[in-house]
């Protein structure tokens, strides 16, 4: 089929198709597809679709897909989300992803997340994100993060923060740090401390530098 006739099928065909006739869908006849039809694509079939072609899913597209869509990816389809496409994903839907889905985001696509993305993840994501991951956040999505978030960090999480990660935290975030997270800081990160951050620490926080 071409990309035009791709573009006339129904939704309901769409609906109708199975995991084996969405897999055999190409990249292109994919890309083709309206947003409608992305959305129109049964949960339980979405898992069909090839790496490549989720690879091939414009933001459009990807922003198209239910939370239940996006839970039902496979983590390689997950891994496999373009960059730019990345920006699809809406709070619900990274609230969504289980952890093993993202744990399967490559540092790059993490670094890529905005603010609002990384601020809707749930206490059980921020603890199951690899030590990549964390050092691959940008200082203003460092600074998105909830109190509780930061609460939720691992030791080994804490560990990579950088120096610059750790002079964007604000007064609330740097109290909010577990003591044995606060003590598994790098010196780089604990000189990256601002005064602001410094003057909120408590006494048992100081006890653990």
């Amino acid at each position: 089929l071409t990309t035009a006739q791709v573009k006339a099928i129904a939704s309901d065909t769409i609906a109708a198709l199975s995991s084996r006739q969405v897999g055999a869908l190409s990249a292109t006849q994919v890309g083709a597809l309206t947003a409608g039809q992305i959305a129109a694509i049964e949960t339980g079939d979405i898992a069909g679709l090839a790496t490549a072609t989720v690879a091939a899913l414009s933001s459009v597209q990807v922003g198209a897909l239910s939370t239940g869509q996006v839970a039902a990816f496979a983590s390689a389809q997950v891994a496999a989300v373009g960059i730019s496409s990345l920006a699809g994903l809406g709070a619900d839907d990274m609230a969504a992803l289980t952890t093993a889905q993202v744990k399967a985001l490559t540092a790059v696509q993490f670094g890529a997340m905005t603010s609002a993305q990384v601020a809707a993840l749930t206490t059980d994501q921020v603890q199951a994100l690899t030590t990549a991951q964390v050092a691959a956040l940008g200082t203003r999505t460092v600074r998105s993060l909830s109190t509780v978030q930061v609460a939720a960090l691992t030791t080994a999480q804490a560990k990579a923060l950088g120096g610059l990660q750790a002079a964007a935290l604000t007064s609330g975030q740097v109290a909010a740090i577990g003591t044995a997270s606060l003590g598994a800081l790098s010196t780089g990160a604990i000189a990256g401390l601002s005064t602001v951050g410094i003057q909120a620490l408590t006494t048992e926080q100081v006890s653990q530098l």
